[in-house]
């Protein structure tokens, strides 16, 4: 399970992953559990606990996305899914099973999108494995998945610094 956050340009930030030795610390308003490789665990094997009003001014795209690192597919775990609990009381708002026959022989899966939209957050589900045997570099995979930034913003872009750190405007 992993978080991949952009900014209003699309340039990427940061992408967090339950490997990552910082994943179990606060992010700005984004908490990764860490990874738990063998599954051992009741319940959910890792979480992504989001905190909106927490999340800095210059993130405007955050991915929720699904990758098994080691050779395994989804069809190789037992019952895989990625699933969205709304906050206040943990009740499901969307959940997928990753062993369709078309994930079954994935290891990719890019589930959701969320959206900085003025007065709030909005969510788009994503719903898409990623083909092939190498993992993505996570990056330059969820461009695609962009919404389209406006030719006004695209002639900003080659005006500005270079991406600010997460937190940072």
């Amino acid at each position: 399970l992993l978080y991949s956050v952009f900014d209003e340009y699309g340039r990427h930030i940061r992408t967090v992953s339950g490997k990552d030795s910082n994943a179990r610390n606060a992010t700005h308003g984004i908490y990764h559990t860490g990874d738990d490789s063998d599954g051992s665990d009741d319940g959910d094997d890792e979480r992504i606990t989001l905190d909106l009003m927490g999340i800095p001014q210059n993130v405007h795209h955050i991915f929720m996305a699904v990758e098994i690192s080691s050779r395994h597919t989804f069809g190789n775990v037992r019952n895989p899914q990625a699933r969205i609990l709304k906050g206040v009381d943990n009740e499901m708002a969307i959940q997928i099973n990753l062993t369709d026959k078309i994930g079954a022989s994935e290891r990719a899966y890019v589930f959701v999108r969320l959206d900085r939209q003025s007065g709030g957050w909005s969510l788009q589900t994503i719903n898409s494995y990623l083909q092939g045997a190498n993992l993505p570099e996570w990056e330059h995979s969820l461009i695609d998945f962009l919404p389209q930034i406006s030719n006004e913003k695209k002639k900003k872009i080659a005006d500005l610094p270079p991406t600010p750190a997460l937190g940072k405007s």
